[in-house]
């Protein structure tokens, strides 16, 4: 496992949240999931491909997107990320995710990651009841 995967698993168990870690040769990563006030399950996913803090999070599936729609989330999903300083929204196919990198050799990797997760999931749940009634599709 490499450090920083350690590192932010041990801060969010530190906070109280429960982290799964899955690992190979090339990269290690921890998950949590948050219960949110609009959104019930909301996975985020750290990634860790070396020992210099270089982490990628990834929260992989906001919502989908209606048929028909994809234009219009791609002109909400642009606005939405130049409102937000920290949260970029990412189409994937018919998903909406979303994903932050962290700078290479960041301190404190744990603190950091507790720390925008956080301010990820608060955005996100704000903005998924507008997210929904505009662009969504009922899995």
């Amino acid at each position: 496992m490499f450090n920083a995967t350690a590192e932010i698993e041990k801060a969010f168990e530190e906070n109280g949240v429960k982290c799964r870690i899955s690992e190979n040769e090339q990269m290690s990563g921890a998950q949590i999931h948050f219960v949110c006030e609009n959104i019930e399950d909301l996975e985020f996913r750290f990634l860790s491909t070396d020992d210099n803090n270089d982490v990628t999070m990834v929260v992989p599936d906001i919502m989908r997107v209606a048929e028909g729609k994809l234009t219009e989330a791609c002109i909400i999903m642009n606005r939405i990320n130049l409102e937000n300083r920290f949260v970029k929204l990412v189409l994937d196919e018919d998903r909406i995710g979303a994903w932050y990198d962290f700078a290479k050799n960041t301190e404190n990797i744990g603190a950091a990651a507790v720390e925008v997760a956080v301010r990820f999931a608060a955005v996100i749940d704000a903005l998924y009841p507008q997210l929904l009634e505009t662009l969504g599709e009922k899995d």
